[in-house]
């Protein structure tokens, strides 16, 4: 009898697994999404080129622009500008001369950090990246974003100086 019984409830068992199993593959083969998921998003516009291939076009946007318009997909909708440039400092802490563009990027991007990295002790490598979410709005060449890092590294030497005159007197 209670083998009987343990057979019956085995058989229970799997039958309530297979309605599970065929329950949930409705669940998993079909797809709700809201009317605002369906609505297709408009089409992002940036401009993409490379001062490492395309040369001084990529900086005068006003005559060569719409060369560089690229329709952006839907999984990459940021504009973004990246700029490195370079800079020597001397023992004293000084500057030599403004900064020189080594390479500006413009593209189309998924993910976008905003800011500036400066990178070395006596020769200063500035990576700037500035983002937008507009169409042709990474026209810039994010120099102020650069700026502003490159007035905060005067800013530090400048303490540094101050703090050994103080330590020494």
């Amino acid at each position: 009898m209670i083998v009987k019984y343990g057979v019956y409830v085995c058989i229970l068992i799997m039958s309530a697994f297979e309605m599970l199993y065929a329950y949930a593959g409705e669940l998993t083969d079909s797809e709700h999404r809201t009317k605002a998921a369906t609505e297709k998003l408009p089409t992002l516009v940036c401009y993409r080129c490379n001062t490492m291939t395309d040369n001084e076009k990529c900086l005068d946007l006003h005559n060569n622009s719409t060369s560089f318009h690229a329709n952006c997909s839907d999984d990459s909708r940021i504009c973004q500008v990246k700029r490195i440039s370079m800079t020597t400092i001397t023992k004293t802490g000084e500057v030599t001369g403004t900064p020189k563009l080594w390479m500006l990027q413009r593209n189309c991007t998924g993910t976008c950090d905003p800011g500036c990295i400066i990178i070395g002790e006596r020769t200063k490598l500035y990576s700037c990246t500035t983002c937008c979410e507009e169409s042709y709005c990474n026209h810039g060449n994010s120099a102020s974003s650069f700026y502003i890092e490159h007035f905060q590294v005067l800013l530090y030497h400048l303490y540094t100086v101050l703090l050994m005159l103080i330590v020494k007197s």
